[in-house]
């Protein structure tokens, strides 16, 4: 066993030497109310093509940043509370869905991933749920969001199968 943190341990593999709890398990252990979003959670639906050092791990409960087997774990605060489902058979890996992790990318484009990234996110996914978007919108609540997510969904949205209803929907919301 190795200590991950206060009260957080893993088992080490024999065969590996490495962990056995993934960077993924571990940040949905942090605490109870602990899920991978942002940049962590395209890495997880395989949207992204590159690897990540840095675990973005969303909580209703605050924990100061750590690193563990060469990856560091920020919190980062949300205020929507919807949108996070748990992976079956994954060791109790819980996430943001591909809409909520599309809306927080774009809300939060600033702070951790940067345009191009959020790009690039957004190229690699195939189809989004209108409803859903506009749920997590809803929930935000932030007129500015809704400029965001129209401006870079709108040169996807045959790809991502989004009607003009819904662009429609999201300009009108900033007019």
């Amino acid at each position: 066993m190795v200590r991950i943190r206060k009260n957080m341990y893993t088992c080490i593999s024999g065969e590996t030497e490495s962990p056995v709890a993934n960077k993924y398990q571990i940040g949905c252990a942090i605490n109870p109310t602990a899920y991978i979003s942002h940049h962590t959670a395209m890495e997880y639906y395989g949207v992204t093509d590159q690897v990540y050092y840095d675990i973005y791990v969303s909580a209703e409960k605050t924990f100061d940043k750590f690193e563990f087997d060469g990856y560091t774990y920020y919190h980062i605060p949300s205020k929507c509370k919807s949108g996070i489902e748990s992976i079956k058979y994954s060791g109790g890996i819980r996430i943001t869905t591909k809409e909520r992790t599309v809306i927080d990318s774009i809300k939060d484009l600033d702070k951790i991933s940067g345009l191009e990234e959020v790009i690039a996110n957004i190229e690699g996914m195939t189809i989004l749920r209108e409803e859903k978007l506009i749920h997590y919108l809803k929930e935000y609540g932030i007129k500015f969001l809704y400029q965001k997510t129209g401006f870079l969904l709108w040169p996807y949205k045959k790809q991502l199968k989004l009607s003009d209803g819904f662009l429609k929907y999201v300009k009108n919301k900033w007019d």
